[in-house]
This record gives structure tokens, sequence and C-alpha cells, in this order.
């Protein structure tokens, strides 16, 4: 996959932290890609399936920084309680499936902290992601060296540009292995949860007393609009999720909320007007009121 070398590089932090795990999950099986000899054709099928599924998924979401992006065009401070705990990690590891959404949530912590130039911050959710990486058992997954340079060059733009250049382009390999497909689908789902939890929230807590309904509302237009156009997104992320094998009771749960995270969108039948770019279309947080709370019970539910 080519990348555009004037991709704005807020965007390229954003897909980085996507590929980096996605393709370090691909990777760290190549060195047993040859399947057991009693591996049945329809679980390859399937595993095959699941993995295209994953491939789509990576190239249609917006990055995980789109959304934080656009709050901080609008001036919003930086606020750190909406990240995920980093003292909370340490129980993520007592489940794979747990671990791997909390890595997803994790990665999209660092593009919103990258944002607002947290440094340090960043690096201590790194090592944080590279722990859980090993406790689902891609410890080898990540070339030391890429996140080495990565670390070192995170006050220069352009140098990192060009490292996020040669991992995008290096990643089609990678995603062309299915061996732990299912890890990635849920590493992807918590990047898409808490980009969209971190984005409704910053909508919610944005001050109420400093502008006029009208000045508010219109500053926080384009980032609204951006949440509503998840509705596509949400859909193959259902999807993706459905898709995964051996699902357990706690997977088939947080499907069935993303299925009524879906009936929120749907309920307010907008997507015409914003298809259309309707002038007259009015939104503001409380038409997001919906969605934001089942997003955050979602989150929750990821988080604990």
């Amino acid at each position: 996959m080519k990348t555009n070398m004037e991709m704005p590089f807020i965007k390229k932090i954003g897909i980085y932290l996507i590929i980096l795990s996605v393709a370090g999950l691909m990777v760290s099986c190549a060195s047993d890609k040859k399947r057991e000899g009693d591996a049945s054709e329809e679980y390859d099928q399937a595993e095959s399936e699941l993995s295209n599924r994953v491939k789509k998924v990576i190239y249609q979401i917006p990055p995980p920084s789109e959304m934080p992006t656009l709050i901080q065009s609008t001036g919003a401070s930086f606020n750190p309680d909406l990240i995920n705990a980093l003292d909370k990690a340490g129980k993520y590891t007592a489940s794979n499936k747990v671990a791997a959404l909390n890595l997803g949530v994790y990665t999209t912590d660092i593009g919103y902290l990258i944002i607002y130039e947290k440094v340090q911050e960043a690096l201590n959710y790194m090592e944080v992601c590279l722990e859980l990486g090993e406790s689902i058992g891609i410890q080898n997954a990540i070339d030391p060296s890429v996140v080495q340079e990565f670390e070192s060059n995170l006050n220069d733009k352009d140098k990192l540009a060009d490292i996020l250049n040669r991992v995008i382009d290096d990643s089609d390999e990678f995603l062309t292995e299915n061996d732990r497909t299912n890890i990635a689908a849920l590493v992807i789902s918590g990047t898409f949860i808490e980009g969209l939890y971190i984005a409704t929230q910053l909508v919610e807590t944005y001050p109420k007393d400093l502008l006029s309904d009208d000045a508010r509302n219109l500053i926080l237009t384009p980032l609204i609009k951006l949440i509503l156009q998840q509705e596509n997104s949400l859909a193959d992320m259902i999807d993706l999720l459905k898709n995964i094998e051996g699902k357990d009771d706690w997977i088939e749960g947080l499907i069935n909320s993303m299925v009524e995270l879906k009936l929120n969108y749907e309920a307010l039948d907008i997507q015409d007007q914003l298809d259309n770019n309707q002038s007259d279309l009015v939104l503001s947080d409380k038409t997001l009121e919906r969605i934001t709370l089942q997003i955050r019970k979602i989150r929750n539910t990821v988080t604990y």
C-alpha cells in the first residue's frame, strides 16, 4: 500500500498505530505459516474470509487520531480523564480477548496523546502496549528497532513521516497472513471503540458556558458530522466480530451492544441528509445523546 507523502502527519500517526498493532499480529505467526496436517478445508476457508474482512475494515475505518484532531481544531484542552488508565493494564492479561481489545484501546490513546504532544505519556502507553502484546503471544511481532526509532524521533515530524511510510508500505505482506485474525479483529475493534468514545466524550464535555449555543454548535458540527458518519464503519466492525471463530458469551455480549449502537444510529435517520450536505441540518451534542450513552457503556465493558 503506497502512501501519499503529502498525507497529513497526524493521519499517518493514526494509520501507523493501527497497522503497527495488526501487522505485528500477523507477522508474529509468519514462522508458523504452515498449518497442522489435520486442519480442515472449511476452517482454512473461514480463516481466509475473516482475514479479508480484517483487511477491509483496516482500510475503510478512519484512523483513530482523526476525531481528536478535529477536537483539537476547536481549541478544546487535553483531557487526561478520557484515556484508559495505565494501571488497569495488568488485569487485562488474564484474557487474550480482553488484552487484544485493550491493545487497540491503548494504541488509540497514544494517538490522542501525540496530538497534544504528550511525549512521555505516549512512551509510557507504548510500553504497556508491548506488554499486552507479550501477554497474547506476539512479543516478537514488532521490530524493536522500529519502535525505538519511533520513540527517539517523536519530536521530529519529518523523520516520523519517513518511518510511518516505511511501516505502512511494508505492511501489505504482513496482512496476507491469517493465522491470528481473530486477535487482529479484536485489536481493530478496540481502536474503533476508543476512538468513537473519545470523540463523543469530548463533544459532551465541551464547555457550555463560554459561547452561545449557536456558536458552540458551529464549532462542534464538523466533529459531530464525522461521528455520525461512522455508521457504515460500525456495520463493518459488527460484521467483523460476528465472523470471529469460537466466540464466547462475553464477545457475543459485545456484539449485541454494538448492534444496539447501530440501532441508535439508525434511529437518527439523518445519513441521507449528511450525504446530501443539507444546509438546514442542525447538529448539536443532543443529536448524539443516545450514541454517546451506548458507546460509553461499550467502552466501560471493554476497559472495566
